[in-house]
């Protein structure tokens, strides 16, 4: 196996695993809320809670507003964490998912990693273009492009070299090192920060919401002044 093409598959099946565990960790926990608990063990000691909230944003539309508290069972203090709760969360579920997408590239791609010829692809400019073919040692590589084999690709028609410099651009490699520039991007992709969860409540249902936390004594006063503070400043 080529080193180029094992470090391929595993951006490949990491970026799958990584894709399940976002559409899970998000979409699906905005859905189904108990998903958020996959970060209970990683981030609370205490109890874990979920607070669901409905708004409406125009006449005739309206969503729910998700809130997840780690809860002291001593002091009864909370501490607000949806962003690390909900990352957490897609981080667990890319765990589990990347065991089973390893396995789906290794057996798609088992052919390729060894180095024969690749299977057709999906037809570019409207013919079947097919990746050049590997021979034994020291034979040339050759282009095969409906069918008929080319020794390069200037000795292709306009329509077959277009298909070639589409498929050269999408897999394209600047720096040489045998892997796209394409895959070698995805890690700077996935580590761009996640965006601030905003609190889609009104400014008077967040205080009379801090209020009802503060009188049972579940925050204390210092808490209480400390947010109350935070949610005027944002006015």
């Amino acid at each position: 196996m080529r080193p180029a093409r094992i470090i391929i598959a595993l951006l490949i099946a990491l970026s799958a695993s990584l894709f399940v565990g976002i559409m899970v960790g998000t979409a699906g926990g905005a859905l189904y809320t108990p998903l958020y608990r996959a970060a209970a063990p990683v981030l609370c000691d205490g109890d874990f809670l979920i607070e669901s909230q409905s708004y409406s944003y125009k006449p005739g539309q309206s969503g729910v507003a998700h809130t997840i508290y780690c809860r002291d069972r001593a002091t009864g203090a909370l501490e607000e964490m949806t962003t690390k709760a909900v990352l957490t969360a897609t981080l667990v579920y890319a765990t589990l998912a990347l065991p089973a997408c390893l396995l789906l590239t290794l057996l798609f791609s088992r052919r390729w990693l060894r180095g024969g010829t690749a299977a057709a692809a999906p037809n570019l400019a409207g013919g079947a273009w097919q990746a050049p073919a590997q021979g034994q040692a020291g034979a040339h590589t050759v282009f095969v492009y409906n069918g008929r084999t080319y020794a390069s690709p200037d000795e292709m028609p306009a329509e077959a070299r277009a298909a070639y410099e589409k498929m050269s651009n999408v897999f394209a490699d600047a720096d040489g090192d045998g892997v796209p520039d394409m895959f070698e991007n995805l890690g700077a992709a996935f580590a761009q920060p996640a965006a601030h969860v905003r609190d889609a409540r009104s400014p008077e249902e967040r205080l009379s919401k801090l209020k009802s936390l503060r009188d049972p004594g579940l925050i204390s006063e210092q808490e209480y002044e400390a947010k109350r503070a935070e949610i005027l400043s944002g006015l």
